[in-house]
């Protein structure tokens, strides 16, 4: 178990990363992209995994834990986030317009975004220990957690009838991302209900620390790569700007969206001395998790998702 401090998150380093956060408008709903698609009345779960490449008992346990949880229930049943901390060889990272240095080299404020909305506790000095596990705005525990735990949780949580389901497909066109989504109400709403549709890299060989041992070839499993909010790497919000339903929401009342995301392979252009796991875009091998959020004061709730794959 390694203690992380908040004060890591904004801006953090990591040789010479510099994070950077900018907020952009969201492309209003489009109610075009989801009409395909048919909404199960189905409750999800969402299974949040922090961790990091240098967190020696993320090696050793907590990633053997996703991991089993993620393939005994499979991801109809539980949408898995690898979060990958600010300091990662995995973190999700942009390179600003015009700026050609392989040392500049950002890191995309997904990891906070999300963090923030765990319920993952702080000791009084500003820490948290990982591994740490967050399931359905719940924080499950650390290294101590069980993939037992995780599926019973994911068990009776998805036995509950859904505020609303969600449906979604992707598709890869060169190195653009295409993502339809869609949401129904199958009870009545009442809120601000957000969207995420967040890239996931199904499987990647790279560092991991495994206790106390070096290891170049450990398979990484739904590492969040992207958000596609904005439809550009170099701009990472993962609940956009502004809401797709507010107030109260009928039932059987539709949304649906469509985002793109135009990939840029900046691994490539990155400075080879900071050890990165590059993200080399392959369609078999990228899903992406769209996620209906409920706003609760600052916070996000999760409602319900679907991973496209």
């Amino acid at each position: 178990m390694k203690k992380i401090f908040l004060l890591a998150l904004v801006p953090a380093l990591m040789f010479s990363f510099a994070g950077c956060k900018k907020e952009t408008e969201e492309t209003p709903d489009d109610n075009t992209g989801g009409g395909s698609l048919t909404v199960e009345n189905k409750q999800r779960s969402m299974l949040a995994y922090v961790t990091a490449t240098w967190c020696g008992p993320c090696g050793s346990a907590g990633g053997p834990t996703f991991k089993a949880a993620v393939a005994s229930k499979g991801t109809s049943e539980i949408i898995p986030l690898n979060i990958q901390t600010s300091n990662s060889r995995l973190t999700p990272i942009f390179k600003k317009p015009g700026v050609e240095s392989q040392d500049s080299v950002f890191i995309a404020p997904i990891y906070g975004a999300l963090l923030s909305n765990l319920n993952i506790p702080v000791d009084n000095n500003g820490s948290f220990s990982i591994p740490a596990f967050s399931m359905n705005n719940s924080y499950l525990g650390t290294s101590n957690t069980t993939s037992a735990v995780i599926t019973d949780r994911a068990n009776s949580f998805n036995a509950n009838s859904p505020v609303l389901g969600v449906a979604a497909n992707k598709s890869v066109n060169g190195n653009t991302i295409t993502v339809n989504a869609k949401s129904k109400f199958f009870k009545e709403g009442n809120g601000e209900y957000f969207w995420s549709a967040l890239i996931l890299e199904k499987s990647v060989n790279g560092y991991q620390k495994v206790g106390g041992t070096d290891v170049n070839d450990y398979e990484h499993k739904y590492n969040i790569r992207a958000s596609m909010q904005n439809g550009e790497l170099n701009n990472q919000s993962v609940f956009g700007s502004s809401a797709f339903a507010t107030g109260t929401v009928a039932n059987g009342t539709e949304f649906s969206k469509t985002f793109t995301l135009n990939y840029i392979n900046h691994h490539a252009a990155s400075n080879p001395n900071f050890g990165l796991v590059p993200w080399n875009l392959n369609a078999s091998n990228t899903a992406v998790a769209v996620i209906v959020w409920k706003k609760n004061g600052a916070k996000y709730e999760y409602v319900n998702g679907f991973v496209a794959e």
